[in-house]
């Protein structure tokens, strides 16, 4: 590891950002941003600076509410009472802590005692209802009255369409909630939060483009703030943009409290962004001090089978599946455990695992090539087969490659004289291999591949070279195969000559005797295949000795 990389993730796990001020109003910035943790420190100190300040007192108390901690908000509700009777919120704090039990009359109670001491109506007014959405009783009636309240005091203050925004969402009405934060906009082009918020209601309609230009509009006006970068690496997140996801969670973590949830997400977006060096350090720290954290050898493995370390791949997804819940196995891990263990050379138990994968999940669609690929390499070749078949009826798009694989486990089957009991069977899969390179050569008529198995196919039909079964295939091929770079392929364009050097050969031999013009005609033609089987490799015996023999001849 790295000594830069090590620190820069160390200081993402361990620590908080520096130069963060200690006001009253940037704690409440960080509890707008979701950054509880450092909300938290803000009133803290200024509780250690100045023990009597009730406002700070109020927000500690919201804090603590809102980490569902509610035995601790109340106490500093409670504190802030005692310690000014004239902070009106922290009425309101603890009037919520009682509509919580449904004491509604003693929340009328508490809400007039600040009342009657706030200093600013519409502020309080507005928090009021705040109050009433954040009990557990959902007193959405009371909010709204509040809100309307509020409404006369300013009727065109963004924080009044913010405050509705949330009313309606809360009250599942995001389209209303939608027309009050594009109306806090209107009041203030620069309202940061209102764009936040569109931008999440969006997000969660899978409205990628309108989502997106919220979050890029509350990030160019105010490039310094943490929860917008969070929010739009989850919608790049979402949507599969895995390299954005990664830029903007790179900014959220250097900035952000990093919840231990959000520490492992970032771990999944490094791996989904391929950038494994970090996400295999930042699991290596996590499980030091989260070693219950067994969701994590998941990943592990994942990233160990795409780097091609199969054995230790296959250790940590073993791991995964003896410490994880086994209700919460998903189909991709059977996927890969299949794949690490075919890897190991564990090939019979390992198209089990993909099987049991593609049960779960019949769209990996892909994993019947893996299937496939193993069944050949086990010489379970109708398996193989099988396999290949599904995946034809269910992925055609790649059609050629499967016909090709078709073909190549039909003739394989046909060349294993255990699997091919007799000459019958070994013609009929041979034929069968001969219609599936067909239609690689009708699907990919510029390729040589299709034309040179089924020249192959057809030498083995016709093992004697009496019928010249495959020299229209092993033409074709050669043609093209001359058209491209010789130099890339020669045993093939060999493999051509000599068949055709053969093939002329026995018939001039047949026709010596009769029509010596052509016998002469073909006999040429085999010296000159042998000649170019020699120009391409001229060590080889069988071409030296062919053309010794024919020109003594």
């Amino acid at each position: 590891m790295k000594k830069e990389a090590l620190l820069v993730i160390i200081c993402i796990l361990l620590f908080a950002n520096p130069g963060r001020g200690q006001t009253l109003e940037k704690g409440i910035w960080y509890l707008k941003q979701k950054q509880f943790i450092s909300a938290r420190r803000t009133f803290e100190s200024l509780l250690n600076t100045n023990p009597a300040n009730a406002r700070a007192m109020y927000y500690l108390g919201q804090t603590y509410y809102i980490l569902n901690n509610t035995d601790s908000a109340e106490y500093f509700y409670h504190q802030g009472l005692i310690a000014d009777p004239k902070e009106a919120y922290n009425y309101l704090g603890a009037g919520k802590i009682l509509l919580n039990k449904s004491n509604q009359e003693e929340w009328f109670k508490m809400y007039d005692k600040g009342r009657k001491v706030s200093s600013g109506l519409f502020d309080y007014l507005v928090e009021a209802a705040y109050a009433c959405l954040a009990s557990v009783t959902n007193n959405y009636e009371l909010a709204g009255k509040y809100l309307d309240e509020a409404q006369l005091e300013k009727d065109k203050d963004p924080m009044l369409f913010i405050a509705f925004g949330d009313f309606y969402l809360a009250s599942k009405s995001p389209g209303d909630a939608v027309n009050s934060y594009q109306r806090a906009v209107y009041y203030d082009k620069k309202c940061v939060e209102a764009y936040l918020k569109l931008g999440d209601i969006f997000a969660k309609a899978n409205n990628f483009k309108d989502a997106l230009n919220a979050f890029n509009t509350a990030i160019e006006i105010d490039s310094s703030q943490i929860l917008g970068y969070k929010l739009r690496g989850d919608l790049y997140y979402t949507f599969a943009k895995y390299q954005e996801a990664k830029k903007d969670y790179d900014t959220y973590m250097q900035r952000s409290d990093r919840t231990l949830e959000e520490k492992q997400k970032y771990v999944y977006i490094l791996y989904f962004a391929k950038d494994y060096t970090r996400a295999n350090e930042l699991i290596e720290l996590l499980l030091q001090s989260h070693p219950e954290l067994s969701i994590l050898y998941r990943i592990k493995a994942y990233i160990d089978y795409d780097t091609g370390k199969y054995p230790e791949g296959l250790a940590n997804l073993e791991t995964f599946f003896d410490k994880h819940d086994s209700s919460k196995f998903i189909a991709q891990d059977y996927a890969y455990y299949g794949r690490l263990l075919i890897k190991n050379n564990l090939d019979s138990i390992g198209t089990f695992q993909l099987e049991r994968a593609l049960q779960m999940d019949s769209s990996k669609v892909e994993l019947y090539d893996d299937l496939a690929r193993s069944y050949s390499k086990q010489k379970k070749f109708q398996q193989s087969i099988d396999a290949y078949n599904q995946l034809l009826a269910v992925d055609p798009k790649n059609s050629q490659n499967i016909y090709y694989q078709i073909g190549r486990n039909y003739y394989f089957m046909a060349e294993d004289t255990l699997a091919a009991y007799d000459t019958l069977q070994r013609i009929s899969l041979y034929s069968q291999a001969d219609s599936a390179f067909k239609r690689v050569t009708e699907l990919s008529p510029e390729s040589y591949i299709g034309f040179i198995w089924r020249g192959r196919t057809h030498s083995r039909l016709d093992p004697e070279t009496t019928l010249g079964l495959a020299k229209p295939d092993y033409e074709q091929a050669m043609a093209l195969i001359e058209k491209g770079d010789v130099s890339k392929t020669p045993k093939l364009l060999i493999e051509c000559y000599r068949y055709l050097a053969f093939y002329y050969y026995l018939q001039a031999d047949k026709l010596e005797k009769m029509e010596e013009e052509q016998a002469a005609f073909n006999m040429t033609n085999s010296i000159n295949y042998w000649e170019k089987v020699l120009a391409l490799d001229p060590a080889d015996i069988q071409a030296k000795t062919a053309l010794e023999n024919l020109k003594e001849n």
